[in-house]
């Protein structure tokens, strides 16, 4: 046990990328501690609002927490999540160090939904880099370290804060937290850049995965890694892709073209891109009940039985839809053969 988690340390210490993501999320979460600590300070102390005051900032952030999740929605699929990892840091150390100089009342609100955009700009694309860039043996452990580090550095947060409070006041603490995250945000940037240009995001296929409603509930960066492990198959005119009555060992998505699906010699339907085929045999343990086969020339993406199970079973969402695509395709079977 010790040496697998030994092993996510291992993994961040000989990975510079990975090392430097850990450190961002570090600085993040020593402003995120230390931002805790200010939501009650600054109110009472510094803007003399009162309690109310409290709660208006803790609602600021809260929206803007709002705003960064419909932001990061942008995101999904894109190469390069340098840039908007670098501006969540430098926007909430930019909002810190603007409400320490301005310390009205109106503005701080602002700067504190700011704050909360930057807040889950940061959580969601520095965990996307960091999964892009991490092996799968050893990405659960390292998001183990990243759990540790940004308790601590939340920890270390809110003990400091209330340090610069009593050495200067609220606003020097307020330009301090953001100058940090600042200083950090530009420092890095280049770092981030060069992780953004080992990333390789199939693009298409993320695109093919968004557009089928079993894959479209699925969190964006699991989608993201499932792209990656969708095999291209050419597939020409006539070939059968599976046949009736085969052991089922992965689905299949359609890229391109047009496929029929037949039982017992009589078609069933025909499907085209972004269709899925193939997740019966799958989800109920069975063999294949149809044969499907190319009607034209034709691209499909295969994906492996154990890859499939784990995402769609794992989403609430994403196995209902799935288990409609079963309940849908059983009754046209039915019909169409006249046994049910």
């Amino acid at each position: 046990v010790l040496d697998e988690v030994a092993s996510g340390f291992r993994a961040a210490a000989h990975d510079r990328g990975i090392a430097l993501v850990l450190g961002l999320f570090a600085a993040h979460g020593v402003a995120r501690g230390a931002v805790g600590v200010l939501l009650v300070v600054v109110p009472l102390e510094l803007l003399h609002t009162g309690e109310s005051g409290v709660a208006f900032m803790s609602a600021a952030i809260g929206f803007g927490g709002l705003l960064g999740a419909v932001a990061t929605a942008a995101l999904v699929g894109k190469r390069t999540l340098a840039g908007p990892m670098a501006a969540g840091l430098a926007g909430t150390g930019g909002a810190l160090l603007v409400a320490g100089a301005v310390p009205a009342a109106a503005l701080v609100v602002v700067c504190m939904t700011a704050v909360g955009v930057g807040f889950v700009l940061v959580s969601v694309v520095g965990s996307t880099i960091l999964v892009r860039s991490t092996r799968d043996d050893v990405l659960a452990r390292v998001f183990g370290v990243l759990g540790s580090a940004r308790a601590g550095a939340m920890a270390l947060g809110a003990v400091v804060a209330p340090a610069l409070v009593a050495v200067g006041g609220p606003r020097l603490a307020l330009a301090a937290t953001g100058a940090v995250l600042v200083a950090v945000a530009l420092t890095a940037r280049g770092g981030v850049l060069a992780l953004d240009a080992r990333s390789q995001v199939p693009e298409p296929e993320l695109r093919l995965l968004r557009a089928a409603p079993v894959f479209a509930p699925i969190l964006p960066v699991a989608l993201e890694r499932l792209a990656a492990k969708l095999e291209p198959i050419a597939v020409s005119s006539g070939r059968e892709i599976v046949h009736q009555g085969d052991t089922g060992d992965c689905i299949y998505l359609v890229a391109e073209g047009w496929l029929v699906v037949e039982t017992d010699g009589r078609v069933l339907e025909e499907i085209g891109a972004s269709e899925l085929f193939g997740e019966m045999a799958l989800l109920r343990d069975a063999p294949r009940n149809a044969t499907v086969r190319a009607i034209e020339d034709s691209r499909v993406l295969r994906l492996e039985r154990s890859e499939f199970l784990a995402a769609v079973t794992g989403h609430p969402v994403s196995s209902q839809q799935a288990s409609d695509l079963v309940s849908t395709r059983l009754q046209l079977r039915r019909r169409i053969l006249g046994d049910g």
